[in-house]
């Protein structure tokens, strides 16, 4: 069975050094980034901070193309899997490993999608969960209904629901394990059941199997 995750208090994010500092707005940060500011370095902005993307490792940009091959043949025309791209919140714009989002495409050619636009948000862990796990009351503050953490550490997946907007966290959490399938939902209704094995990198050399149990209904 899914086992269900103990909700905790929300964290600070960071230690405050003994001088004054600037948290940006959407604003200014995307000013700087349309600037070149960023040019030679990865970040992203979270909560008003300007913070480094770690690089990834070949198991985690691994994980992220197979899930996103795993889970496209589940999606109707409706659906569009964006892959490192950034989406924008109130006050952050993070880039998830996998994004899901209405389509047309077009929409954001200006733009990145917001939570109105999002069905689904994916991000793989694979030395520490605890920045994703933070990121979990950023989504859930823009009302983003789901979040999965692929967690490679423990081989499990965390799925995170029932957004509460105003207490920053995830209503409903719950970790799936090897042996067990992900229901995949969109839209409040679920559109497939995903065995866990399928999504994580395989023990051994052998080739999971890929077989999503798609709900013909969607």
């Amino acid at each position: 069975m899914a086992t269900v995750l103990e909700t905790t208090e929300r964290p600070d994010s960071f230690v405050m050094p003994p001088w004054p500092v600037h948290r940006f707005t959407l604003a200014e940060y995307q000013n700087l980034r349309d600037a070149g500011a960023f040019v030679d370095h990865r970040v992203e902005l979270l909560e008003g901070w300007i913070v480094p993307k770690v690089t990834q490792n070949p198991p985690h940009a691994w994980t992220v193309t197979h899930v996103g091959r795993v889970l496209t043949p589940s999606l109707s025309d409706d659906w569009l899997m964006r892959v490192q791209c950034a989406i924008n919140t109130q006050d952050s714009e993070p880039e998830p490993g996998i994004a899901i989002v209405r389509t047309p495409e077009d929409r954001y050619l200006n733009s990145h999608p917001r939570g109105e636009d999002i069905g689904l948000l994916i991000e793989v862990a694979d030395t520490s969960t605890s920045k994703d796990v933070r990121k979990a009351a950023i989504y859930a503050a823009e009302g983003i209904p789901a979040y999965w953490i692929v967690n490679l550490i423990d081989r499990c997946i965390e799925v995170h629901t029932r957004p509460d907007s105003a207490g920053h966290q995830y209503q409903d959490e719950q970790v799936f394990s090897s042996g067990e399938v992900v229901p995949l939902g969109l839209d409040g209704r679920e559109i497939a059941r995903i065995p866990v094995d399928d999504l994580l990198p395989p023990r051994d050399d052998r080739p999971s199997s890929h077989h999503a149990q798609i709900n013909p209904s969607h």
